[in-house]
């Protein structure tokens, strides 16, 4: 899931819809519920909803009874202020994430201030804001909160759509996408909306210095019209697979257009907050039953290695008893004499006697009355002072009784292993339904997309409508055409941004017009691609002639590269300021894919399904993910199909050089 906290439209919305409906309200009784407070409320209009209530994350109505309530010492307070008081004041005292709903009882108010920000702040203070209570007393380097201190907001970061100064704080970032973040005061998606939604998402990397003041006025007009669709109070939910990822109090174009999402709209940011927030609960419920098994598993694992240490240790000492008793039998009239002989020797002469005059003794332990005897290329110690046919009884009766220890500490090992089993199946059960989290994704990723070893840019149209983009919007005189010399494939384009490609960027460009062509499909081993100037292609025909929709002219001289049909496709770990840690698969020449991935895989045209070839590296990216990083994601292979460009075979897969550490 992508948020897991209100924004700030989402809290301009929730007080666009909520702040009339919740007057006249009155507080039945408080209750807590995981991470959570709330409040029954009894209304006229609306009859007995929860104010949700949960700092740091979200404020919202429901009709959900919630499955489990109790109550802690915040609740406590709670009830003997709020209930059965009547909710008259409802506000965004400013345009940041935090709301105010005053209650009055029996003539008595009192103000409860939410801090929907990463601190999370429940504050109950009197109508003068001094602070009587909160859901945790702090010290932050900025305020105090605690009992009878005046209460202090946190400064404020938002910028309201109203204030004149967005235009000279736009200016300020280090690119489009983080002035708005950061000067602007809002989170990455609803930026790259406005961005989007302001016809400039192609240069949301670009400096904002260099934007055009009708550009400039562009944002902020986007960013007033997602305010005025906020003040609606309608919800957005963004679905992927029928799983909420996002929402949002706007309807999200850049979704739904540049990403290609489902977006649900619904009655009011309530029901949208709601289902979000009931599935990011059953997700980290999952989450923590995932982590719970894991250390049980850990657990069980520790408990089966010692258990067949014990086993082993037993097992030696079976055999070692088993190995005397074998060559007692083996040599038992040779040893009967020896230890005579020892016997005799030891009354008529001494101890010091013994190995010297007794074949078959090499060594006695006279405090033991012990004596070493090499028989059968072995060496076995039997007392000299106890006949031997008692010591054999007394051999026998031991072996048993390790016998017997052995075969206890297998069973319980078998019953141990059969519980790491069944817990192991539950885990992978539940790893099955976990959820894949949106990534932030950039224009070009509609396309056929790859970075060449520069860093150059390289987009391919997926089809004959988007071959005639790519060369409509983005082809400029000094970029380079690419295409290969068959009926039907992928034309791209590489982004030169005025710069001098070298030929190896070319020859890396190459891959994608040569790999998405009709090539691959027939198994061919190598494709000619041509490659030109942009300046020598047009989609107008020559007078007189029709071009049929995708087809492409060619004016000038042709480039040609015999290019090999082999892809790379690599998995890396990006590390973002805004958006978090998160995965990303890409396609890259085979010979730099390694170094620029944590995993990666070589295919070529072959005979296996597309869906067979996806699973088996989705897998194998999952696992990496796993062990590299810990994450607790699975790949889908609907995330690989995308990129493979028909049957294939998997000539290379394993671990690429690339090593990612993200600060948390």
């Amino acid at each position: 899931m992508l948020k897991k906290s209100m924004d700030i439209l989402d809290v301009y919305a929730w007080i666009s819809a909520s702040k009339d409906k919740l007057l006249e309200c009155f507080v039945d009784n408080a209750y807590f519920s995981k991470s959570k407070w709330m409040l029954k409320l009894r209304c006229k209009n609306t009859g007995t909803p929860y104010l949700i209530v949960q700092p740091g994350a979200r404020i919202n109505l429901s009709h959900t009874e919630p499955s489990s309530k109790t109550i802690d010492n915040f609740t406590r307070l709670l009830r003997s202020r709020l209930r059965d008081s009547r909710i008259i004041e409802v506000t965004m005292p400013r345009w940041e994430r935090i709301i105010e709903f005053e209650v009055e009882k029996h003539g008595e108010k009192t103000r409860n201030i939410v801090e929907l920000l990463p601190r999370g702040l429940w504050v109950v203070t009197d109508p003068d804001y001094k602070i009587i209570y909160a859901n945790k007393l702090a010290e932050y380097r900025d305020r105090e909160i605690k009992p009878r201190l005046p209460y202090m907001p946190p400064p404020s970061k938002g910028v309201s759509p109203s204030d004149n100064s967005l235009a000279a704080s736009l200016i300020q970032g280090k690119d489009l996408v983080r002035a708005l973040v950061f000067n602007w005061g809002l989170p990455g998606h609803i930026a790259e909306e406005i961005i989007y939604r302001g016809g400039l998402f192609s240069r949301k990397n670009d400096n904002p210095k260099t934007l055009a003041s009708s550009d400039v006025e562009a944002l902020i007009s986007s960013y007033k019209q997602l305010a005025n669709e906020a003040s609606r109070g309608k919800g957005y939910l963004v679905l992927q697979e029928e799983n909420p990822q996002l929402f949002t109090a706007y309807y999200p174009v850049l979704f739904k257009e540049e990403y290609g999402f489902e977006v649900k709209e619904l009655e009011s940011i309530d029901e949208a907050i709601d289902i979000y927030f009931t599935r990011l609960e059953l997700s980290l419920e999952l989450a923590e039953k995932q982590s719970k098994m894991k250390a049980k598993l850990d657990s069980l694992n520790e408990r089966i290695q010692r258990q067949k240490e014990i086993i082993s240790n037993y097992q030696r000492q079976l055999d070692e008893i088993s190995n005397t008793l074998s060559s007692i039998y083996i040599y038992f009239t040779d040893i009967s004499s020896a230890l005579d002989c020892a016997r005799k020797t030891r009354e008529e002469q001494g101890w010091e006697y013994i190995v010297k005059n007794c074949p078959g003794i090499i060594n006695i332990h006279k405090d033991k009355g012990e004596a070493e005897l090499s028989v059968g290329g072995r060496t076995i110690t039997l007392s000299i002072r106890i006949p031997l046919e008692k010591q054999i009884i007394e051999l026998e009766k031991i072996k048993g009784e390790v016998k017997r220890k052995v075969d206890t500490a297998l069973n319980s090992l078998k019953e141990i292993e059969k519980e790491y089993d069944a817990t192991k199946m539950e885990l992978d059960k539940l790893s099955a339904s976990k959820m894949i989290s949106v990534k932030p994704r950039s224009w070009y990723e509609k396309f056929h997309w790859l970075f060449t070893r520069n860093g150059f840019l390289v987009v391919g149209g997926r089809d004959a409508s988007q071959n005639e983009a790519i060369v409509k919007k983005y082809l400029r005189d000094k970029d380079i055409f690419l295409h290969a010399e068959i009926h039907g494939g992928s034309a791209a384009v590489l982004l030169t941004n005025g710069k001098e490609p070298s030929q190896s960027d070319i020859e890396d460009a190459a891959l994608i017009p040569a790999c998405y062509s009709k090539a691959w499909k027939t198994g061919m081993g190598f494709i000619e691609v041509f490659w030109t100037m942009g300046s020598s292609v047009s989609l107008s025909p020559p007078s007189g002639e029709y071009l049929p929709k995708g087809a492409i002219m060619v004016y000038g001289k042709k480039n040609y590269l015999k290019t090999p049909l082999r892809l790379g496709l690599g998995l890396d770990v990006v590390c973002d300021e805004i958006y978090g840690t998160y995965y990303r698969i890409f396609i890259s020449p085979p010979e730099i894919v390694k170094d620029k991935s944590i995993a990666y895989a070589i295919l070529e045209p072959g005979d296996e399904a597309v869906q067979e070839v996806a699973s088996e590296i989705a897998s194998y990216f999952t696992k990496t993910l796993e062990d590299l990083h810990g994450f607790s994601v699975s790949i889908s292979p609907a995330e690989i199909t995308g990129f493979l460009p028909g049957k294939s075979v998997i000539r290379l897969i394993r671990r690429g050089d690339k090593r990612v550490e993200c600060k948390e």
